[in-house]
């Protein structure tokens, strides 16, 4: 991919994540486009989220929009969310490039699917 991709991806990521707060997809597919490794892939995509769910918490929580509510939400899940790292953990060093790429582009489509389908619910 040429660098001009990069861009393209960034903005597609910012306003997909402004619109529906899920700008993941495009970063995810440039990301698997690169041809790098599934480390490099895995250690980009983590940083990634980690630093964008960081700052959409806080802008969250700057704006007023972190009630009571969403914290208990947030205490309630963040137990799933811990045992599902370490779930995929204990299964990407199990996996084989090729392997993972077909969970990357699976979970891919499920989040598609699951935008898809929140949309056409309303």
């Amino acid at each position: 991919l040429s660098g001009g991709w990069g861009y393209v991806a960034g903005f597609l990521t910012g306003a997909i994540g402004t619109a529906f707060s899920a700008g993941g997809p495009p970063t995810i597919v440039y990301v698997t486009l690169t041809g790098w490794g599934k480390d490099q892939i895995k250690a980009t995509l983590s940083g990634f989220f980690l630093l964008t769910g960081l700052l959409m918490a806080a802008s969250h929580a700057l704006k007023g929009f972190t009630t009571v509510e969403v914290l208990i939400d947030f205490f309630h899940t963040a137990p799933w969310t811990l045992a599902g790292v370490g779930l995929g953990s204990v299964f990407y060093g199990r996996l084989t490039e090729r392997g993972y790429m077909k969970w990357v582009y699976l979970l891919l489509m499920a989040m598609g699917v699951m935008l898809l389908w929140s949309g056409i619910s309303r």
